[in-house]
């Protein structure tokens, strides 16, 4: 579900569709929820507020186990950071909402709002926030304080590249390791993690140019997770434009060395910047993730954006073709490991 916070009695009058007998139906549901005219969420929908429509909507599906939903503040906006006001008036959830989300296996949502609110969600299994910004972990009130996520198995985030600029961290004096202890996940198996470039290709933020985005402290901020994890992957957001995707990837600086201790770690899925630098010819395996510093029981791995360096010797051929053209030990080294090999440019 994608609903916006905004009045679309106009858009409706444009489109020939009567809104009439739908907020008369739907302020009729609040009626019977017990929600008098004084009350936010019936005023919301009294002055034809989309998100307000999505909201009594929920109340009607009471066997909910998966909900992928996010309300915007403007259509042609990113997901708002404040949802739940958008689709029921208040800060806080509805009794009825409070008993059906309770069933909840999967959550898709924008931030971390539900999980600051009265809900258990103790068969959640499964959750993807689509906008973690640095205000996101900002506004965390230390570890533990976001709830129903403790049994989570699967984890989806998107985050902001600024998690990787040590000078903006050591700024804020926060890092993206906070919010993994607020969600309290010490089970978690799958983790994929979506980096977006918000600003830093326009200027928006200043990028020391020495530093760069500091790739493997961004890894370190997730060492809370590195036992338990099967299944690791980290990318580039593609809906960004090729200039923001081009920056990104050329401003990834410091790759991590050693990944061993990601102990149970099965798949990975990873930026070629993230554990290779071959800026410098003479010295690129001192600044690169060699075979036997990839975790121990590592089963694949695929390389998103590799530098012609890898793609066009062809990775993912037999690693023995790919040793006797180029005389190179390293993918044998990885077939050695039993780790299959990919590139995804």
């Amino acid at each position: 579900m994608r609903t916006v916070r905004k009045n679309i009695a106009k858009l409706c009058d444009d489109q020939g569709f009567d809104l009439e007998p739908l907020r008369t139906r739907s302020l009729a549901r609040l009626g019977e929820l017990g929600y008098t005219k004084s009350h936010p969420w019936y005023r919301t929908v009294q002055n034809s507020i989309e998100s307000g429509f999505a909201g009594v909507l929920m109340t009607l599906v009471p066997t909910l186990t998966h909900l992928d939903f996010w309300v915007k503040d403007h259509h042609r906006g990113p997901p708002s950071g404040e949802c739940v006001s958008g689709l029921f008036g208040g800060l806080g959830l509805p009794d009825i909402i409070v008993k059906t989300w309770a069933n909840l296996q999967h959550l898709t949502t924008s931030d971390t709002h539900v999980l600051k609110c009265n809900v258990q969600l103790d068969n959640l299994k499964s959750l993807d926030l689509k906008t973690v910004s640095i205000g996101t972990v900002l506004r965390l009130n230390g570890p533990g304080c976001l709830h129903g996520a403790e049994n989570l198995e699967d984890l989806a985030m998107s985050v902001s590249m600024g998690f990787a600029d040590r000078i903006l961290m050591d700024t804020t004096e926060i890092e993206l390791s906070s919010l993994f202890e607020a969600l309290s996940c010490n089970h978690l198996r799958s983790l994929k993690l979506v980096l977006v470039n918000d600003g830093y290709h326009e200027g928006l933020h200043a990028l020391d140019p020495g530093l760069g985005l500091d790739v493997g402290y961004f890894v370190d901020q997730i060492d809370s997770v590195k036992h338990s994890l099967e299944s690791l992957t980290i990318m580039l957001e593609t809906a960004d434009d090729d200039v923001a995707l081009e920056f990104s990837v050329d401003n990834m600086i410091s790759p991590k060395l050693s990944m061993r201790h990601f102990t149970a770690l099965k798949h990975l899925v990873v930026l070629q910047a993230f554990i290779c630098d071959f800026n410098n010819d003479d010295d690129w395996a001192d600044n690169s993730c060699m075979p036997d510093e990839l975790p121990q029981n590592l089963e694949t791995l695929e390389i998103i954006y590799p530098t012609p360096l890898i793609e066009d010797e062809g990775v993912g051929m037999p690693a023995q073709v790919f040793e006797d053209e180029t005389q190179d030990t390293t993918w044998s080294d990885l077939s050695e490991e039993g780790i299959e090999t990919k590139y995804n440019s």
